[in-house]
């Protein structure tokens, strides 16, 4: 079966940008565990070139698959970088489960419950922003909001081996909530700001970019919060500690605890790992923090021109 010239342009763009993605992240990871090696540095520096190849592709494309026009509007830009951002810091869920369960001993389902407040937070904050977005300009409300989620992961940082969990609970709930309206909202802000024949193009756009955000945030946050893990290690464990090796190269909580539980005898005691396990969770925490304040302060003056939406309607029905 052949496939027609707009076929074929299609599936090479997408083969292109699964090489750009997979090689970037791949190189990220690598990197993130061996260090400074030329073999994952090549990877990723082939990942970038490839990632521009794709993107000159996509402007000569009489059909791409990205329309690159969009961007051209402040608004979609804007609200796709937005979540683009956000999504980037998905990896934070990943490191407070992990904290629940391997630092302070929760069953899966205890962990679970304990995680529900932040997601009740969430469910209630993405209900009630369009109805605050009538009164409030969306700008003021999103960046509100990112601020609050960059508190909620300053709170996280209280979080260690021997405090409970309290301050993570309540910080985790601040993160999902502050991050609720740019969630409810970037879906109308991208799509309305689209000329109406490429509104299915601008919701792919938004859902893709989500997708590839969460797994570049897990590669690159989870890549950041496993070098702090290796140096608070190297730092913390003495060389001449029976199995000391072991714990110098486990990359991970669950690998300490699989060499404390198969070598007796070792270490006398698993305070050193959750603490480590710890400074990997504030180094993701604390740049995820970074990373709403930065998409804060992109949107404040990129969307502060676009008007609540009670507002946004009644001039729309005024119009003859």
């Amino acid at each position: 079966m052949k496939l027609s010239p707009c076929r074929w342009t299609g599936f090479a763009s997408i083969v292109l940008s699964l090489a750009a993605i997979l090689s970037a992240i791949y190189g990220l990871k690598e990197l993130a565990a061996d260090g400074l090696q030329p073999a994952p540095l090549f990877t990723l520096l082939s990942g970038a070139a490839l990632g521009v190849i794709f993107i000159r592709r996509q402007r000569r494309l009489h059909d791409p698959l990205i329309d690159l026009r969009l961007f051209r509007n402040a608004s979609f830009s804007t609200a796709l970088g937005g979540m683009f951002g956000i999504t980037l810091t998905g990896a934070i869920m990943l490191y407070i489960a992990q904290y629940l369960q391997l630092v302070q001993g929760l069953s899966p389902v205890r962990a679970a419950l304990w995680m529900l407040p932040s997601v009740i937070a969430s469910m209630s904050g993405m209900l009630l922003s369009p109805l605050v977005a009538r009164r409030l300009r969306p700008a003021f409300l999103i960046s509100g909001g990112l601020v609050l989620s960059a508190a909620g992961c300053l709170m996280l940082l209280d979080a260690r081996a021997d405090s409970g969990f309290a301050s993570l609970v309540a910080g985790y709930v601040l993160f999902n909530l502050g991050t609720s309206p740019l969630v409810s909202l970037s879906g109308d802000l991208a799509v309305g700001s689209a000329p109406r024949e490429q509104a299915g193009a601008a919701a792919a756009m938004l859902q893709t970019s989500g997708e590839f955000a969460f797994a570049l945030g897990i590669a690159v946050l989870g890549s950041l919060g496993t070098h702090a893990w290796q140096r608070s290690i190297a730092a913390s464990v003495p060389p001449d500690l029976p199995d000391a090796e072991a714990l110098l190269t486990a990359d991970s909580l669950a690998g300490v605890i699989a060499e404390v539980d198969t070598r007796p005898g070792g270490i006398g005691s698993l305070d050193t790992a959750y603490n480590a396990f710890a400074a990997g969770m504030h180094a993701v925490a604390l740049a995820s923090g970074v990373i709403m304040c930065g998409v804060a302060a992109l949107i404040m003056p990129k969307l502060r021109h676009v008007q609540p939406v009670g507002m946004t309607q009644a001039m729309e029905s005024n119009r003859p």
